[in-house]
Order: C-alpha cells, then sequence, then structure tokens
C-alpha cells in the first residue's frame, strides 16, 4: 500500500504549494518520477522557508536519495547481485561465488516484495529450491492487507537493486527448470491483490497456465487455500458464486479478507455477515474501515447498530498515522475523508523524511 500524488509542474505555482494539499502532495510524489524541472520551481519557491518547513526537508531528502549508491559497500555488492542476476546459469556451483551469495543472503532484508523475490531468486541459484519456494509460499498464504503493510519508506540497497532487476528477477524466477507451481501462485496472488501498473506490466508475460490447470487437487489447495478458494470464485457466475460463499466451505473470516473487497457481493450481503463485522471491529478496525467502502456493507452497519460508521474513526485513523505499518493505509482514508491539513503535512514528512 503506497499512497502516490500527481499534479502538473508546469501548472503550479509559488502560492500552490503554501496550502497544505500541495505540500502534501509533494511528500508523496514518486521520488522515482521527479525531473530536474520540477526541482529548480520548487526549490526557487521555498528557498526563503526555514530549515524546517516540510519542503525544505523533502528538498534534502531527495538529495540525500539522488546520491544513494555511492559508498564503497554499494559500489562493490550491487555490480556482483547484479551479474548473478544477470547470469545465463540456473544454478551456481562455484564455491567462491557461492560463499558470496549465501554472505549476501545473510543481509538481504525481507521487508518488501522485492527483497523477498531477490531473496527467494539467491537461494535458487545456491540450489536450494524448497527454500526458495518456502519464501514465495508464506507471502502467498499470507491476507492481502498484511503484505500490503510491506513498505519501503528508506529503502535498503537490496530493494533497490532487486527493484532495479526485477525484470530480469522475475523473468529467471519463471525460467528455472524446477517445478514452477510455488511462483506461478505468487503470479496469481500479485494479480488479484496488488494493482500496482509498473508491477502488473512486468508479470505480464508469464504464463500461469500450468498452475492453473491445478486449482482443483489437493495438493494446490493445500498450498494456498485462501488463494486457491479465490481464484475458483473469481471463475464462477454470480449465482454459483453466491451460494458457495453462503456455504460451509469458506469460513466468514477467510471471506471477509480474501474476498469481499475483491470480488462483488452485493448478492451475499446480508444480517449472516454482521458476526464477522462485530469481530473485525474488535479486532481489525483499519479493515473494516476499508471493508465499509461498500455501500450495502456500510448500510447494513449503519441500520443494526444505528450509528454511521466512519465519522467516528477519524481519531482511530490519526492514532494509526503512528505506526509505520498501519500509516500508509490511514494516511489513505485520511485523505478521501478531506482531513488534509498542517498536522498531517507534519506527520507525513516526520514518517517518510526521518
Amino acid at each position: 500500500m503506497r499512497v502516490l500524488s500527481s499534479f502538473n509542474i508546469d501548472e503550479v505555482t509559488c502560492a500552490d504549494f503554501n496550502t497544505d494539499i500541495y505540500q502534501l502532495g509533494v511528500l508523496l510524489h514518486p521520488p522515482e518520477v521527479i525531473n530536474e524541472k520540477f526541482l529548480i520551481r520548487l526549490r526557487d519557491c521555498v528557498v526563503k522557508l526555514p530549515q524546517a518547513h516540510a519542503l525544505k526537508r523533502w528538498m534534502s531528502w531527495i538529495g540525500s536519495l539522488q546520491s544513494q549508491g555511492t559508498t564503497q559497500e554499494e559500489r562493490i555488492g550491487s555490480p556482483f547481485l547484479t551479474e548473478i542476476i544477470n547470469s545465463q546459469f540456473n544454478l551456481i556451483t562455484d564455491i567462491q561465488v557461492k560463499n558470496r551469495i549465501i554472505e549476501a543472503l545473510s543481509e538481504v532484508p525481507d521487508d518488501t516484495l522485492p527483497e523477498l523475490l531477490l531473496r527467494s531468486y539467491l537461494y535458487l541459484m545456491i540450489g536450494n529450491v524448497s527454500r526458495s519456494d518456502g519464501i514465495l509460499r508464506d507471502f502467498i498464504k499470507t491476507a492481502p492487507r498484511l503484505n500490503w503493510e510491506r513498505s519501503a519508506f528508506r529503502a535498503s540497497r537490496y530493494h533497490r537493486i532487486a527493484r532495479d532487476q526485477a525484470q530480469q528477477i522475475l523473468s529467471k524466477l519463471a525460467r528455472h527448470p524446477a517445478d514452477r507451481s510455488i511462483f506461478q501462485l505468487l503470479v496469481l496472488y500479485l494479480r488479484s491483490y496488488y494493482n500496482d501498473p509498473g508491477l502488473l506490466r512486468l508479470l505480464d508475460g508469464i504464463d500461469t497456465n500450468e498452475v492453473e490447470a491445478k486449482l482443483d487437487l489437493r495438493f494446490t489447495l493445500a498450498v494456498a487455500p485462501e488463494l486457491v478458494h479465490f481464484r475458483r470464485l473469481s471463475l464462477l457466475p454470480e449465482m454459483f458464486r453466491v451460494r458457495e460463499l453462503r456455504g460451509p466451505r469458506i469460513p466468514l473470516p477467510e471471506q471477509s479478507y480474501w474476498v469481499w473487497p475483491f470480488i462483488d457481493v452485493a448478492p451475499l450481503i446480508s444480517e449472516a455477515l454482521l458476526p464477522e463485522l462485530k469481530r473485525l471491529e474488535a479486532q481489525d478496525q483499519l479493515w473494516l474501515i476499508y471493508l465499509l467502502d461498500d455501500e450495502r456493507l456500510a448500510d447494513l452497519y449503519s441500520r443494526t447498530s444505528g450509528k454511521s460508521f466512519l465519522p467516528g474513526r477519524r481519531k482511530f485513523l490519526k492514532e494509526g498515522l503512528e505506526t509505520e505499518a498501519s500509516f500508509m493505509l490511514c494516511l489513505y482514508k485520511l485523505i478521501e475523508l478531506g482531513d488534509i491539513d498542517e498536522a498531517l503535512v507534519r506527520k507525513t514528512a516526520e514518517v517518510i523524511l526521518r
């Protein structure tokens, strides 16, 4: 989950940058698309602002991002990993090279999707197929709402390497001669639950027909039951889909995290869903806020509780900004509610620019 902004650089004036909404827009502008023209315009507008101002701090932050990759550690480490990623081989047998990969694996974190893909690929290259698949299996067995919390406010060098080499890593993972069922399930997961255009373009050419033909097999269901249930449901006509969701096979807690926000379930909505909504209100209010984007679910909640849901949750969302994992999810909802003010700009700068 990453909240991004976009605006026409040529139409922005210095007066615009005095407003909270444009200041927040700058903080949330994708660093990878920043160009020199925009930086010059912004620098001229903020030159007289105090150093502690969010936009001045953002200018320094962008400068530090642009200088990343110049340390001796990165000059040494990045070419080696890039060479391994672009190797024509599917297995590294040279003991010295293998040891260097193992040493790198001890340093690569698993906080973001690019880092996970890099770790899985490196394990594959040293012949540890089970460990490589295990990393991907853990990811696809985790509900999307939790995987969305994997953030990169301060991206590691390994995240940057994997992001820059993502096309090659995905291609090598897809073409490896070992059984590719787990990797293909990962691709189905990402296509089902992620909407980043760049990521989806990278996945476009990956063939998943082999694993899709195995969705009815007990083995595939055991590997990723929630994902398999979802993919099966997505292929059913609406009448049969609703009948399946009303049956006992897919429990309500699984439905609320894996199905309801991603498939039109309007015909399913009834008071039978109330126990799950009440459970989420007690255990995961943030996800309930997202579920109640559905008007019929929101009406069901309001009708049975006698109160509107969202207006009373602003305080909860603002408190959620204090936790990095939930920051983007809470920020998106506050922006959607129109709660953009100086305090929100200040908090966003504190989290992103620290």
